[in-house]
């Protein structure tokens, strides 16, 4: 998953070069005043380590090219993950220089840490500073609750443990992180209103020290080794993965949003220091919310709907021409009959002729304009039939690269390798043979020993014989290997064939064949009509030839019911196919498409509109980050 992947690898080196040191300095047991001194004075420090994190998970934070508010809420928590104080610190970023900023806040105790201006309270509950012109930097304290819950929980050696009681121990450990997301917001999917969880992403930093922890694993996280320490760290999205219940097709999306994290090690007098966590709703800055604007489902299916129909459509009209055809091929084989059964019903037969081919010239134009729409489709399935193909081609090449030939020379090869094997059963037909192809001795000389010496030839030739078998077997092995590869990728090929062969031919020579014998046939039939015209006026010339005709459309009548018959299989086809393939896909992309697109960018805005947690005018941009410390487990 990109989002998580950008994450992981973005913190892991921010928090390798002690991204959250500038708030180590701060520690949860110190009183009020101690915490607000040493907030205030690490401020540089704090500002810098905060927005090398921000920056690594893509949190969105304002500039102070504009007049805006960043805020930063620490959340001070015991080793066990409960809250103890939380303090906020808001930076007002006066980049209009305005002698006075409005700013709307819940915060008490609150201390300018940066000057000595004051503010007032105002009747409507807002504050106004008296900023001369400057930023403002403070901050206060607060009791609400905050977005993102966190526990965390001890183990030693299977069992649960208090990190009180876990403190110095020695085994092996496990401590998981669970968070709960508290935050939630409506959205709109497909027009009906969903709530779900703001997209917030919690980065957890756990430094191990090498000395105390070996064989350190960790889920939902990564682990960074470094001179004197592991950094640890996990990163999840608590609450996203149940809210968002995507699904398309009606199966159920698998999501890999973690919901905790969980380190595993060997300890050796366990004790850590403090753990820090990130806390953003920076999930909706790592998605290109732009690329879901372009996404035209609906169009895009409307488009493929109408292709289809008009697909439907134009078999219809096929089989409906095809099917005039055949139907009135028999009134021209009744008239060719009568004329050729005698001048009493010749000028009779004419007529049925005349009136035939009129109703057949119809049918024709018909069949014709199918034709063309049959062959734009049937070149499409050409185009694909001759990409599978040469697919299939080009899987066999790749089977056969490691021995240095092609599927083209595969018949020239098989060819070698039994010239080879042949040569092999020849030199073992007899011992004089077996000697010669070892070349042990000339033929002359072979000849000769079979003659004065056969059983030294005998012994020489069991000698030789073993190499040529084994010779025989591998050029056997290798000829099967290479009949195997051809008669696979032979069959792949002859079944594309097949299929083009029942789409009307499947190549484009075939197509075009077949568009031009219907207009062939229309333009023939054009004539024809003309010619049972002048049949009608003209008997005595038609009586000459009625032989040859008759013989003719006995071939007409058998192509025009073959060609009905296949134009009825073709409709009936396409419109199974329009309504169990085409439209099943339209009613499922139209709902499941839009409804995942929905959900994505509704819970992405909701991340980007989560801009302050202690309070913010309208009128100022604003970023919120927490940052939650907890308290280390210390042996002493």
């Amino acid at each position: 998953m990109k989002m998580k992947k950008l994450a992981v690898l973005g913190i892991t080196g921010a928090l390798a070069i002690s991204t959250f040191v500038g708030c180590s300095g701060v520690s949860a047991t110190v009183d009020s005043q101690q915490t607000e001194t040493a907030l205030a004075s690490s401020k540089e420090q704090k500002a810098e380590s905060t927005d090398k994190v921000a920056d690594a998970i893509g949190v969105k934070k304002s500039t102070s090219n504009t007049d805006s508010k960043d805020e930063t809420v620490y959340v001070f928590c015991d080793a066990k993950g409960q809250i103890t104080k939380t303090l906020v610190s808001e930076e007002l970023h006066n980049a209009s220089g305005k002698d006075e900023i409005k700013d709307k806040t819940d915060l008490k105790d609150i201390v300018n840490l940066t000057g000595d201006q004051e503010y007032t309270k105002n009747s409507d509950g807002t504050i106004t500073w008296k900023a001369d012109g400057s930023d403002i930097t403070y901050q206060g304290t607060t009791t609400a609750k905050v977005p993102v819950d966190m526990k965390v929980t001890y183990y030693l050696d299977g069992k649960e443990i208090a990190p009180e009681d876990i403190a110095g121990k020695s085994g092996k450990v496990k401590i998981r992180f669970d968070y709960k997301n508290n935050e939630k917001g409506t959205i709109t999917v497909n027009g009906t209103k969903k709530t779900t969880a703001v997209p917030f992403t919690v980065v957890t930093g756990v430094d191990l020290d090498k000395e105390k922890f070996t064989n350190v694993e960790v889920e939902n996280g990564t682990v960074t080794e470094g001179a004197n320490g592991n950094m640890v760290v996990g990163l999840v999205m608590p609450g996203l993965k149940d809210s968002l219940e995507l699904s398309f097709g009606g199966e159920e999306l698998d999501l890999d949003l973690p919901e905790y994290f969980e380190i595993s090690a060997d300890a050796k007098d366990f004790e850590i220091d403090s753990i820090m966590c990130m806390v953003t709703s920076g999930l909706a800055s790592n998605l290109e919310l732009g690329e879901f604007d372009g996404l035209d489902v609906d169009g895009q299916m409307g488009e493929l709907q109408d292709a289809s129909n008009q697909l439907v459509d134009g078999a219809g009209q096929l089989a409906d021409g095809t099917k005039k055809l055949a139907d009135n091929i028999p009134a021209l084989t009744d008239g060719v009959n009568k004329l050729d059964k005698g001048a009493g019903d010749l000028k009779n037969g004419a007529q049925q002729v005349n009136d035939g081919a009129h109703q057949l010239k119809e049918g024709s134009a018909k069949l014709a304009a199918g034709m063309d729409t049959l062959a734009a489709t049937l070149n499409d399935m050409s185009g694909a039939i001759a990409t599978a193909k040469a697919g299939v081609i080009a899987q066999c090449n790749a089977g056969l690269a490691p021995y240095g030939y092609t599927y083209d020379q595969l018949g020239a090869v098989i060819a070698g390798a039994e010239q080879q094997r042949n040569a092999g059963l020849n030199a073992l037909s007899s011992d004089a043979a077996t000697v010669v192809a070892a070349g042990l001795m000339t033929q002359e000389q072979a000849a000769a020993l079979a003659q004065s010496d056969p059983a030294t030839l005998a012994n020489y030739a069991a000698q030789a014989r073993p190499a040529i078998v084994e010779k025989v077997n591998t050029a056997n092995t290798q000829i099967a290997q290479l009949y195997a590869a051809k008669y696979q990728t032979d069959g792949a090929l002859a079944a594309l064939d097949g299929v083009a062969a029942k789409l009307g031919g499947g190549s484009a020579e075939g197509v075009t064949a077949l568009v031009q014998g219907a207009h062939q046939l229309d333009e023939g039939l054009g004539k024809l009509s003309a010619g049972t015209q002048s049949l009608y006026e003209g008997t005595t010339t038609l009586k000459n030839g009625t032989g040859e005709f008759q013989s003719k459309t006995k071939t007409l009548v058998d192509g025009a019911n073959s060609l009905n018959e296949g134009a009825t299989k073709l409709r009936d086809g396409m419109a199974q196919f329009d309504e169990e393939g085409i439209q099943k896909i339209v009613d499922m992309v139209d709902v499941d498409a839009k409804t995942v697109v929905d959900t994505i960018k509704g819970v992405a805005e909701l991340g980007n509109d989560y801009n302050s947690f202690a309070g913010k005018t309208d009128d100022r941009d604003g970023s919120c980050v927490f940052i939650y410390k907890l308290s280390g487990v210390s042996a002493e």
